[in-house]
């Protein structure tokens, strides 16, 4: 990570405390999206002629109480089943985390593509804790994308980030 983004990073997370605007998280989510995903899962020539499986989009805001419809895509021929499943990762102060059945309702689901399919999708439920708190910040969940290695490649985004705003 070069010492601009370090340095970046590194003021998103001391001015935490402070609240972070709309784009902070999103900024934040997209330079840890490396670290968070590591290699694509498959990178041998041989796997060429795999389809391509990734979310449409990395992030994704919404507010308390909505339904969020995410989609992902494959790329190219052949068909392929797709793992997803939302995960807690505890981000500490710095990275408040939604938790499942408090904040939403944890999802885990297979979408299976045929040959000619190029798109599914799958809702994510936001509760709304139908309380106003002032000290309430954005809080993140995790939607995470895997494949079998024989059928597809996961691709970059393979995980995609949904902000609530409070």
């Amino acid at each position: 990570m070069n010492s601009i983004r370090r340095n970046r990073l590194s003021h998103l997370l001391q001015n935490r405390s402070q609240g972070l605007r709309r784009g902070s998280v999103a900024l934040a989510a997209l330079l840890c999206l490396p670290l968070l995903l590591g290699p694509v899962s498959n990178t041998s020539a041989d796997t060429a002629a795999l389809p391509e499986i990734v979310f449409s989009q990395p992030v994704v805001f919404t507010d308390e109480g909505a339904t969020v419809t995410l989609k992902v895509l494959k790329k190219g021929a052949g068909a392929a089943s797709v793992r997803y499943e939302s995960r807690y990762l505890d981000g500490g102060e710095a990275w408040p985390r939604a938790r499942p059945s408090v904040d939403y309702t944890h999802v885990s689901g297979t979408l299976e593509f045929a040959d000619g399919d190029t798109e599914k999708t799958f809702t994510v439920n936001i509760i709304d804790d139908d309380s106003w708190d002032p000290d309430e910040k954005q809080e993140v969940i995790d939607i995470f994308l895997e494949v079998d290695p024989t059928e597809a490649v996961r691709g970059v985004p393979g995980l995609t980030v949904i902000v609530i705003n409070p």
